[in-house]
């Protein structure tokens, strides 16, 4: 099966399967948490037409459909600078598994081999940040949904892992011990005392760590406009 044929091409976004540089599998089955019952997420990242970059007219950020498949494509410099901020979802692309791309072109090799430019203590708040919220959801509104149990204990133990090693480990060693809490092995209370005593224990693995502060942005932007330029030299 052509991986582009997951993206749908309808509309003013009929280019969008073409320009699609990098496709990976996401969610569960990048996590390594998956039930037989779990969906196919897929990620992707593409290079708009030129008129996007220099026209007013037409603008594209990014293609979400949460039908079957559930899937988002982002236009490169939107990726990049939602990855630069720490967003978890958007990191994630470049940190799975090779076996879980299932498109890859030149240009996304080029995104890969500089993806430890995005590595910085900022991470720490974004996806500790991410597993206070998902606790929250778990704790006020759906105390049943132990899937954001799942996410918030995934979270917070990602974030220790940054600062300690510098890697983002998106397939989970852990990934027993995540199903087991999907599956109810833990309470919400004890997902919550976990959460915030490891939320809490941050500050202090954070102060040893020897991530820098914040990712390098300019070399991040040189890499953006590179790509961009390039693509659009050789395919308008």
């Amino acid at each position: 099966m052509d991986p582009r044929s997951v993206i749908p091409a309808d509309g003013s976004t009929s280019w969008l399967p073409g320009r699609t540089i990098l496709l990976v599998k996401g969610g569960s089955h990048a996590y390594g948490t998956a039930l037989p019952t779990s969906d196919l997420d897929w990620r992707g990242i593409a290079v708009a037409p030129e008129r996007y970059s220099f026209g007013f007219i037409d603008s594209f950020s990014q293609r979400e459909s949460k039908h079957d498949p559930d899937l988002v494509i982002h236009e490169i410099r939107s990726f990049l600078r939602h990855a630069a901020n720490g967003d978890p979802n958007v990191v994630e692309v470049l940190f799975g598994e090779e076996e879980d791309r299932v498109l890859m072109t030149p240009w996304a090799q080029r995104l890969l081999d500089a993806r430890h430019l995005l590595v910085s203590r900022r991470l720490r708040h974004s996806f500790a940040g991410f597993a206070v919220s998902q606790l929250l959801r778990l704790e006020n509104r759906e105390p049943g949904n132990m899937k954001l149990a799942c996410h918030a204990v995934r979270l917070i133990r990602m974030a220790h892992e940054i600062l300690a090693t510098g890697e983002i480990r998106v397939r989970r060693p852990d990934a027993a011990d995540l199903l087991g809490i999907r599956r109810g092995e833990w309470s919400v209370a004890e997902v919550g005392v976990y959460v915030r005593s490891m939320d809490a224990a941050l500050d202090e693995v954070e102060a040893d760590s020897v991530l820098p502060r914040e990712p390098d942005r300019r070399a991040l932007e040189d890499l953006c406009i590179g790509i961009v330029r390039e693509y659009l030299r050789e395919n308008g």
